[in-house]
C-alpha cells in the first residue's frame, strides 16, 4: 500500500483526480479478475484518490454581456498585416454562440455544433407566446436527451440573428458556421476565439481553480440563471440539462450553492 501511494503521488504530477481514478478502477478490474482465476488471494488495498475541485465558475450575466460586446466590437476591427485573416467578421458569430450557449442548457461541442434548423420546432404555449422546442442530434448521456423549451430570448437570438446568417433553405444547414463542414474545427476555432476574449477581459483565470472559465463555464452560468429567474426544479433543470442531480450540484452550480449557504446564515443568524 505505501508503494502504491508512493506511486499515485507522482501520478498526481501529472494527471487529474478524475484522471488517476480511472486507471484505478481498472486496476481493480484486474486484480478482481485474477482473484476469480485463483491467481492471487485478494485485491491489494489501494490508497484514496484527493481530487482537486474541478468544479466550473460561473460567469455572471454582466460578464457574458462584456464578452459579447467585445467579441462584436472586434468584429468590426481590422487585422493587423501580419494576420492570415482578411477581417474578423466572424467574432461576431462567436458572439451569438456565447448568447445562444447562455439561453440553452447545451454543452459547448457536438450538442451545438451539429444542430441544424431541422432540429427546431416552433410551438404555441397556452399562453399564446410562440417558442422554440429545441431537439440536438446528439447529447452526451443519450438515454437523458430530451426536447428543451426555450425562452422569447432564444427566439430573437435564432430568428433575427441566426436565421439571417445562414436562412432555412433546405432545413440542413448548420445553424452557426454552415460552410464549415469539419465540426470540430468550428468548435476549435469557437473555444480559442472564447478563451482569447475572456483573457484579453481579465476574466478568464480564477485563483485555486484547475479549470479555470472556458466556455463550460457558460454551461454553469445558464443554469444559475435558470434557477434564479424560472421555477423550474433542480431535477427539471438536470433533465434538460442532460445530466444528473448531483453533478448539476457538485460541478456546475456549486459557487450557487455557496452562495445560498451565506444568504441562508444571515438570514436565520440575523442580528435584532
Amino acid at each position: 500500500t505505501i508503494q502504491l501511494e508512493e506511486y499515485i503521488l507522482k501520478l498526481k504530477q501529472v494527471y487529474s483526480g478524475s484522471h488517476i481514478s480511472s486507471y484505478k478502477s481498472l486496476m481493480i478490474d484486474i486484480f478482481e479478475h485474477a482473484v476469480a482465476l485463483r491467481k492471487i488471494i485478494s485485491v491489494p488495498k489501494f490508497p484514496k484518490i484527493k481530487r482537486k475541485d474541478d468544479s466550473y465558475v460561473a460567469y455572471t450575466k454582466e460578464e457574458i454581456n462584456l464578452i459579447t460586446k467585445k467579441l462584436r466590437e472586434l468584429a468590426k476591427s481590422k487585422p493587423s498585416t501580419r494576420s492570415h485573416l482578411e477581417n474578423y467578421k466572424h467574432y461576431e458569430e462567436v458572439a451569438d454562440i456565447v448568447n445562444f450557449l447562455f439561453h440553452t442548457p447545451l454543452r459547448p461541442g457536438k450538442e451545438i455544433y451539429l444542430l441544424k434548423h431541422k432540429d427546431f420546432t416552433l410551438l404555441t404555449n397556452t399562453r399564446k407566446e410562440k417558442f422554440y422546442a429545441l431537439s440536438s442530434p446528439h447529447r452526451k448521456i443519450e438515454d437523458k436527451n430530451q426536447t428543451i423549451p426555450t425562452d422569447d430570448v432564444f427566439k430573437e437570438i435564432y430568428e433575427n440573428r441566426i436565421n439571417i446568417r445562414y436562412p432555412n433553405e433546405t432545413n440542413d444547414e448548420y445553424i452557426f458556421f454552415n460552410n464549415d463542414k469539419d465540426r470540430q474545427s468550428v468548435a476549435r476555432k469557437v473555444y480559442k476565439i472564447f478563451v482569447k476574449v475572456s483573457k484579453l477581459l481579465d476574466l478568464y483565470y480564477v485563483p485555486n481553480s484547475r479549470r479555470n472559465r472556458p466556455l463550460y463555464s457558460i454551461r454553469s452560468a445558464s443554469f444559475n440563471a435558470m434557477k434564479d429567474f424560472t421555477s423550474a426544479t433542480f431535477d427539471e433543470i438536470a433533465s434538460i440539462g442532460n445530466t444528473s442531480n448531483k453533478m448539476l450540484k457538485k460541478r456546475y452550480m456549486k459557487e450557487y450553492h455557496n452562495d445560498r449557504v451565506v444568504a441562508l446564515q444571515e438570514k436565520i443568524y440575523a442580528k435584532k
